[in-house]
C-alpha cells in the first residue's frame, strides 16, 4: 500500500512538473519580438527611389558639365598661367557641388526608405526592421526586401531643385592694370 501511494505520489509529482514546464511554453511566441531586414543596397538599385535617384543626379551632372563648358568659353581671353588657375578653381568648386549634391540625393532617397520602412513595419506588426547588414543569420521570411521595393513603386521623391551655376568674370580681376600680373578673371557660383 505504502509503495502504490509513493508510485502515486511520484506520478501526480511528474505530472505537476510537466504541466508546469509545458505552461510556459505558449507563451514563448508572446513574449519574442518579431525583426525582419531590409537589403538597402538591393532596395536602391532595384526600387523605383533608386532610379529616380539615378535620374536626379544625372540633371546634376548635366548642370554642372554645362557650367564647365560656360567656364571653358572665359578662359580663352586669358593667359596660359591664367587659364591652368581658372580651371583648377572651377574644377574644384564643380567637384564639391557634386559631391554635396549627391550626398544629399542619397539622404533622401534613404529617407524615404526608413518612412516606407516604417509604415511596412507598423502595418505588419513588426517590433524592430533592420539593415540586412547588421543580419548574421535570420530565419526564413524575415527578408522583407521585396515587400518594400514593391511598396516605394509610386513613391515619388522630391529631391529639391538643381544647383543653379553661373559663370562670371570676376570684377576684381578686371579692374587691375594689364601690366599688374593677373589672376583668375572668371568665378564659378552655385545657388539653389
Amino acid at each position: 500500500m505504502k509503495n502504490i501511494k509513493l508510485n502515486g505520489l511520484k506520478y501526480i509529482s511528474a505530472v505537476c512538473v510537466m504541466v508546469i514546464g509545458l505552461s510556459g511554453c505558449d507563451q514563448l511566441g508572446a513574449n519574442q519580438s518579431k525583426v525582419a531586414y531590409v537589403d538597402i543596397a538591393k532596395v536602391l538599385n532595384e526600387s523605383s527611389i533608386g532610379k529616380q535617384e539615378t535620374k536626379h543626379n544625372q540633371d546634376i551632372k548635366a548642370v554642372l558639365l554645362k557650367a564647365e563648358s560656360d567656364a571653358k568659353e572665359k578662359y580663352t581671353a586669358m593667359s596660359e598661367k591664367q587659364q591652368q588657375q581658372s580651371r583648377e578653381a572651377d574644377n574644384l568648386t564643380l567637384n564639391q557641388v557634386w559631391i554635396a549634391e549627391q550626398q544629399h540625393s542619397r539622404e533622401v532617397s534613404i529617407k524615404a526608405i526608413t518612412e516606407e520602412a516604417e509604415n511596412y513595419r507598423a502595418s505588419h506588426k513588426i517590433d524592430y526592421v533592420m539593415v540586412s547588414t547588421s543580419i548574421l543569420a535570420a530565419k526564413e521570411g524575415a527578408d522583407i526586401t521585396n515587400d518594400l521595393i514593391k511598396q516605394l513603386e509610386k513613391k515619388k521623391v522630391n529631391y529639391g531643385d538643381l544647383p543653379k551655376i553661373s559663370v562670371t568674370d570676376n570684377p576684381v580681376a578686371n579692374e587691375k592694370s594689364a601690366d599688374a600680373p593677373q589672376e583668375d578673371k572668371s568665378d564659378v557660383s552655385v545657388a539653389h
